[in-house]
């Protein structure tokens, strides 16, 4: 357990670290997600892990009471970031989202609207989590695991809508400025799809785009045409 604390902690910093390198997305004002139909997550089941939990969970809640003064700014929203995490790993998704919420208050920036669509997405409100992340990319489109995120829920919204989802694919590739991630993860769902000519020209792409990379990428298309 101490070491999953000293994780959460170092992730929490890390979380600080990008906000500090982060600013409001232009024109973007945060407003809590409103659902009567969002669902709590499931009680953690290993009870003498869940108490360990609420345990610290309570020291950090209670020790945002002494966070009050502008340096402390960084290490509250830290703490924020840690309590929300706990939250969550025992079910209580709904506090964790207040929690989050409070955070983004505070300072809005990409990687707490990424975990706050990644919540929402997890209690059910698939539709409304994609403005969140959005606003993510809009602050940082050439990062590709916001639009990992925000591709793997449209996935999960429209499965059954291939040119749709080719067509958000594409602008992904398109606004991210052709980051490899994606390219890559674009020509091997098409390959799984038995699209092989879609994904042989994906794979040339990324070969033109990392061409230090150009051999592995021909294993994959040699792999087609088998």
């Amino acid at each position: 357990m101490k070491n999953f604390t000293i994780i959460v902690l170092l992730a929490a910093l890390g979380l600080g670290y990008y906000a500090w390198r982060s600013s409001t997305p232009s024109g973007y004002v945060f407003r809590p997600y409103e659902s009567a139909t969002l669902r709590d997550g499931s009680a953690l089941r290993d009870e003498a892990q869940r108490k360990k939990i609420e345990v610290e969970l309570g020291q950090f809640q209670a020790s945002l009471g002494a966070l009050t003064k502008p340096e402390d700014l960084t290490r509250k929203l830290n703490t924020l970031s840690v309590i929300a995490e706990y939250q969550q790993m025992i079910g209580k998704y709904a506090d964790a989202k207040k929690t989050m919420e409070t955070a983004l208050d505070i300072q809005t920036d990409a990687p707490r609207l990424q975990a706050y669509a990644q919540l929402l997405f997890t209690m059910g409100a698939r539709e409304g989590a994609l403005p969140y992340i959005d606003a993510a990319i809009r602050l940082a489109p050439e990062t590709a695991e916001f639009w990992r995120l925000k591709l793997d829920m449209l996935a999960e919204i429209h499965k059954s809508d291939l040119t749709q989802l080719d067509r958000y694919y594409e602008e992904a590739i398109e606004k991210s400025d052709n980051h490899i991630d994606i390219i890559t993860m674009y020509a091997a769902i098409l390959a799984r799809q038995g699209r092989k000519e879609d994904a042989t020209k994906y794979w040339k792409l990324a070969q033109e785009v990392l061409p230090s990379r150009q051999s592995l990428y021909q294993q994959e298309i040699d792999m087609l045409k088998s």
